[in-house]
């Protein structure tokens, strides 16, 4: 699948700065932005516009963050511009992946997976052959 960008939301710099590096040497071409507060990241793409619908975005979100959840964040685009999902595919990432946390992806339609940190080239390989 083509993507138009990836987004990188997570509270740990170390972290999104690991997963670019990644994601950049999976894919060099490809326009990659971080995210360290979910409050700005929710303000992107609250105003983002997008102009080619072929592509999506691709996000990978932690659900840990200390000030806003993963999940607090969906629920706050889900009331602020739910049509936004119509082009997003979201991962979600996580250090400890919690059974409650994995049954609540399985429930929710927007979520693509949820991850254990951190990304790798075999995990990319499978979602951007999707």
């Amino acid at each position: 699948m083509k993507f138009l960008k990836v987004i990188l939301i997570d509270d740990d710099a170390v972290t999104n700065f690991f997963n670019s590096e990644i994601l950049s040497f999976f894919n060099s071409t490809l326009l990659i932005e971080s995210f360290s507060d979910p409050e700005k990241a929710i303000t992107h793409l609250v105003s983002y516009q997008n102009n080619d619908a072929t592509k999506k975005i691709l996000i990978f979100l932690d659900i840990n963050m200390p000030l806003i959840s993963g999940w607090d964040l969906l629920h706050t685009l889900e009331k602020e511009k739910s049509e936004l999902f119509a082009y997003l595919q979201i991962h979600l990432l996580t250090s400890s992946i919690d059974e409650n946390d994995k049954k609540r992806a399985a429930e929710n339609p927007r979520i693509s997976s949820i991850l254990h940190k951190p990304l790798d080239e075999d995990i990319l390989q499978q979602i951007f052959n999707q």
